[in-house]
């Protein structure tokens, strides 16, 4: 997609300086549309105090497409092709709100619901062909930013973190000798379906569908897709449980949680309660956790394996969770395995990752020699812990 920036075709535009103005701010080149406008907005926009809430209650509803009942304007907000913007009712719009429908006369737009809170400072802009949709019961909070090039759609029952940023734009890159602005975009959409949870500081990048009654963590930095009632964390985010889980009475207790917010911190599931099929912990799990604070570390190697299980069990469908013991079969090119290769990979993964965290030694496992050998390393999970204890033990830093 090229994409052109609106400012571009403004200075290259043979128009007058007041056809300019009527297509960057009121959206319309009607003479009425623009003195209804300029009136409601220098009139009303910044009157002070509970009399300036109720008569921009009743003044802007005039300029939008459609507005429902009980809609409240606050002070000093911005208005930008507002017969682009459809409102349900009972909405909120607090102080310095921007809502810029500008983009493509034709398929631009701002859609809000019924009962839809938009907290201050918040931004929501539409450029090229985008558009914005938020469903019934959305919350935006402070200083959130929704730009779209393309549909961004937030579904019913959802809450936006302050500070979260909601990307359905980007920029080409490949030519190191064109501007950015000027490159041609592959742009996707933005689809957050009903009763998502966005922490603060939350990034969405463009083409990503979150699934509902997913929770996103403070922080987090979502480039792909998230499935429906998952938690995920980190940046880039990823899957570390699931909400209809045992394992959510763990969450539910931790103090950051009591308190309404969600860092990854809060919701790393725990080692020693651990995400699986079963109700209890095999025998080998918890000989591992006593010997891990015995300064054991082939213990130590095998409880940060079964952590790395755990995790990849969250991925996996419950008849193919892998057992937490020290015979469970991994990857077996030439037999039985319970992993297929990118099962293997992502096992691999998350091993390296916790490694580094458990022992500051960063290894290499992803060797594509040792995974092929006939006396593999990962043929069981012990076979894999007594290779991970070698590695070790050169002290290998790849």
């Amino acid at each position: 997609m090229h994409y052109s920036p609106l400012i571009n075709n403004i200075a290259n535009s043979r128009e007058s300086a007041f056809r300019k103005y009527q297509d960057l701010f009121v959206g319309s080149r009607s003479i009425i549309e623009l003195i209804r406008y300029e009136a409601v907005l220098s009139l009303f926009g910044s009157f002070p105090g509970a009399l300036g809430l109720y008569l921009r209650s009743r003044a802007y509803p005039l300029l939008f497409k459609r507005s429902g009942k009980n809609v409240f304007v606050g002070k000093g907000v911005t208005i930008r092709a507002p017969k682009r913007i459809e409102l349900g009712s009972n909405v909120i719009i607090d102080d310095n709100v921007v809502l810029d429908a500008k983009g493509d006369p034709n398929t631009s737009f701002i859609k809000c619901g019924n009962e839809v809170e938009i907290s201050r400072n918040s931004i929501l802009s539409c450029k090229g062909g985008g558009s914005i949709e938020l469903g019934d019961f959305v919350a935006i909070g402070r200083n959130v930013l929704l730009s779209s090039l393309k549909p961004l759609i937030i579904d019913n029952n959802c809450s936006i973190g302050p500070y979260s940023c909601l990307l359905a734009s980007g920029h080409g890159w490949e030519d190191p000798e064109k501007p950015v602005a000027l490159q041609n975009r592959e742009i996707k959409k933005i689809i957050i379906e009903e009763n998502v949870w966005l922490g603060a500081h939350v990034v969405v990048m463009d083409g990503v569908t979150i699934g509902k009654n997913s929770i996103i963590a403070v922080g987090s930095v979502v480039t792909q897709d998230i499935g429906p009632y998952l938690i995920a964390a980190g940046t880039p985010a990823r899957v570390i449980a699931r909400r209809e889980s045992k394992d959510m009475d763990t969450f539910k207790s931790d103090s950051a949680y009591g308190n309404g917010t969600l860092s990854p911190k809060a919701i790393e599931p725990s080692v020693s309660e651990p995400i699986s099929s079963s109700d209890e912990m095999s025998s080998d799990f918890q000989e591992t956790s006593r010997l891990k604070r015995s300064g054991n570390n082939i213990e130590r190697i095998t409880e940060v394996l079964f952590a790395a299980i755990e995790e990849i069990n969250l991925q996996r469908p419950r008849n193919q969770q892998l057992e937490k013991s020290m015979q469970t079969p991994l990857f077996n090119t030439s037999g039985p395995g319970n992993l297929d290769s990118l099962g293997l990979l992502s096992l691999i993964v998350a091993t390296e990752q916790k490694i580094e965290e458990e022992f500051r030694i960063s290894i290499n496992l992803a060797d594509e020699e040792t995974i092929s050998q006939k006396d593999s390393p990962f043929r069981t999970v012990r076979s894999l812990v007594d290779y991970i204890s070698l590695l070790l033990g050169r002290g290998t830093n790849e």
